[in-house]
């Protein structure tokens, strides 16, 4: 992720030193700390607002929370909306429960999605970074390569929660950081560079060995050999036996 001067040096600076201008900082300055609160806290705009403001008052006997209100959330917002806390921590590691449990759900686009959901949110480092704002979906349908499917699934569980419905319905995962956790020989898919973060939905398919779908006369999975294919293999022979019959009886009629 690109950077317009070195933040790790200049939030250093800050720490040591104060803000450039005797407690009167220039809003790079205050974003810089801001970001650092993002990062390291995942803190939203209510908290990064408050830490800044603490940070700020430290350095400055005249700090005026009133006057300085507006800067403060303008800087966390931009904080939140800066995608370098998003950063991928390689590897990213999905234990083979966690894909067991994917697998439960009948609908082969969703399983892609929740996979890149999951990447994603392992991918900070701290999944409480991981929010529900547009630039953070927009990634997901880039990453799953499900964009038709992701709206669909969008209409199915609230827009707003839809994370908490995967991570503990789905998954069930109430602590976030157990998603984190994971030891590499649990491992059953590993994300190793930004290539394979950005084709995670190819890379599930990949590891599953084929599009999966399910019978539509007896709900089993199966693998898909084409957009026709909606039968598993045994219901589709039985299937073509019985029209044979059918044909055979018609024409003995």
């Amino acid at each position: 992720m690109k950077k317009i001067v070195n933040e790790e040096e200049l939030f250093e600076d800050i720490l040591a030193d104060g803000f450039s201008r005797g407690g009167h900082p220039v809003f790079q300055e205050l974003l810089v700390v801001a970001k650092h609160f993002r990062q390291t806290a995942g803190y939203g705009e209510i908290n990064i607002v408050r830490k800044l403001a603490e940070f700020w008052e430290k350095g400055n006997e005249h700090f005026n929370l009133d006057l300085s209100e507006t800067t403060l959330h303008k800087a966390a917002r931009d904080a939140i909306k800066t995608p370098e806390f998003r950063k991928p921590n390689f590897p990213i590691y999905v234990s083979n429960d966690e894909l067991k449990k994917i697998r439960k759900v009948k609908n082969f686009s969703y399983q892609k999605i929740i996979f890149s959901s999951l990447v994603m949110a392992k991918s900070s480092g701290n999944p409480q970074l991981f929010s529900d704002d547009n630039q953070t979906l927009n990634l997901i349908i880039e990453i799953s390569q499900e964009k038709c499917a992701l709206h669909n699934f969008w209409s199915k569980v609230s827009r707003q929660s839809y994370l908490f419905n995967i991570f503990e319905h789905v998954l069930g995962k109430h602590n976030f950081y157990s998603l984190i956790d994971v030891p590499e020989e649990d491992a059953g898919v590993a994300i190793g560079n930004m290539v394979d973060f950005y084709n995670s939905g190819d890379i599930y398919e990949r590891h599953i060995g084929a599009v999966l779908d399910w019978c539509a006369s007896c709900g089993r999975e199966f693998k898909k050999n084409s957009g026709n294919h909606k039968r598993c293999k045994k219901c589709s022979k039985e299937r073509l036996l019985e029209k044979t019959r059918k044909r055979v009886k018609k024409h003995r009629g």
